[in-house]
């Protein structure tokens, strides 16, 4: 192969090697949110209603607080 071409070689490995990492990095972080998530519904589904009134949230607001979408 031609210089050139080994050169073009690289530069498409290089760019495969970054995209691959940055897929890593993007599935890793959805993974902790994931986790975060599963720990804040633990917590919650965990909680008596008497508990979740003092939160002044009910029992039905829980999976709105677990996405990200609940509003008072």
């Amino acid at each position: 192969m031609t210089a050139i071409a080994l050169q073009g070689q690289r530069s498409f490995l290089d760019n495969l090697a970054i995209v691959l990492h940055r897929a890593a990095v993007a599935y890793a972080k959805h993974r902790r949110q994931q986790a975060k998530r599963a720990q804040i519904a633990r917590e919650l589904y965990s909680c008596s209603d008497r508990d979740l009134k003092e939160l002044n949230i009910d029992s039905a607001d829980i999976p709105a607080i677990i996405n990200g979408t609940y509003r008072r």
